[in-house]
């Protein structure tokens, strides 16, 4: 449903704006104006999500002709600050006693945490959660006193730089892959969105080299379709504040190794040990879509019933939900 607004126009008298936040979510930017909006909404929108969802169904029907069940992992990565402040995505109040980093530069993020969740509840222990960071915040003798106040599941990395690039992404797929070499008959489906560092020919030569596939999320759909932005980043970066402020409150002190230990204890309770079925299901990834999404995506699931496009997408349909000038090979993006 559009909700219509009378928004100020100009000399020419006020323009009808399409407000899809109450509805779709603040992912979408609020207004867009006069009738384009609407063009746009049901045309191009409705569109990606309906060849998002032909490409999961296609890697399915290519799984189950392997003779492989289909297990879908959603990656993705978000920053975590060694900065403490009230902003939101990091973890707690500024203050003098912290002794954590501080410097203007680093307020963004000082590491990157590379998540991995699956619908598949047997799968989901055995998932690793990477944490990778420059050399300078990681160093050897931080590692080394890091070890046993962090889970096994959860690996340390140390780059040269601590934003995802090409190289270290493609060694957290390799570490996936090592997980999904102990179930036998499992076919890994890799759900990303499309950051630069997923794009690559490097990525795609490693899901052939690890018998993987992959499907993007078409970039303004991510807060509704993508699992770890639907359910896993918020609460985890809210443990991670609640923790931080209630370590200062007990005892006034919270260092680098108390830090790295609440991490490891945020993707412990909330990413390891969860069950993440429903959240895919959400997501609509599976035939009953129509039931178990929400809101408008459960509208455009109910259009997609009507209309389900079956078999191979297209070219064009896969290139439409890539960012413009995509370079992949489309026949290594479909199977």
């Amino acid at each position: 449903m559009i909700h219509l607004a009378l928004t100020s126009g100009s000399d020419f008298g006020p323009k009808i704006g399409f407000d899809f936040a109450p509805k779709f979510g603040p992912s979408f930017k609020a207004q867009i104006q006069g009738v384009w909006g609407q063009i746009w909404w049901w045309k191009f929108v409705p569109g990606e999500v309906f060849g998002y969802w032909q490409w999961l169904s296609y890697l399915q029907h290519v799984s189950f002709q392997r003779g492989k069940r289909p297990v879908f992992i959603n990656l993705d990565e978000t920053s975590i600050g060694l900065h403490l402040s009230p902003n939101p995505g990091l973890v707690c109040k500024r203050t003098a006693k912290l002794g954590l980093c501080q410097e203007r530069a680093r307020k963004r993020g000082a590491v990157t945490l590379c998540a991995a969740i699956t619908h598949a509840a047997e799968i989901q222990p055995y998932l690793p959660q990477l944490v990778l960071g420059a050399r300078a915040i990681l160093s050897r003798s931080f590692l080394r006193a890091a070890q046993d106040r962090v889970s096994p599941r959860l690996l340390l990395k140390a780059y040269r730089s601590g934003w995802m690039t090409q190289t270290s992404f493609c060694d957290f797929v390799d570490y996936i892959a090592d997980a999904l070499d102990l179930f036998d008959s499992v076919q890994g489906i890799l759900v990303l969105d499309c950051c630069p560092a997923h794009l690559s020919d490097q990525f795609l030569q490693t899901l052939s080299n690890r018998n993987l596939l992959a499907v993007f999320v078409p970039t303004a759909t991510t807060g509704h379709l993508q699992p770890l932005d639907v359910g896993a980043f918020r609460p985890l970066k809210s443990f991670l504040r609640r923790r931080a402020c209630q370590k200062m409150a007990d005892s006034g002190h919270f260092d680098k190794l108390d830090w790295i230990e609440s991490v490891s204890d945020g993707a412990t309770r909330l990413l390891t040990q969860k069950n993440w079925a429903s959240v895919f299901a959400r997501c609509g990834f599976w035939r009953t879509r129509a039931c178990t999404t929400k809101g408008t995506l459960a509208d455009i699931a109910k259009r997609y019933e009507e209309v389900e496009p079956v078999g191979k997408p297209t070219e064009e349909t896969i290139f439409s939900l890539l960012p413009k000038g995509c370079k992949l090979p489309y026949a290594d993006l479909v199977p």
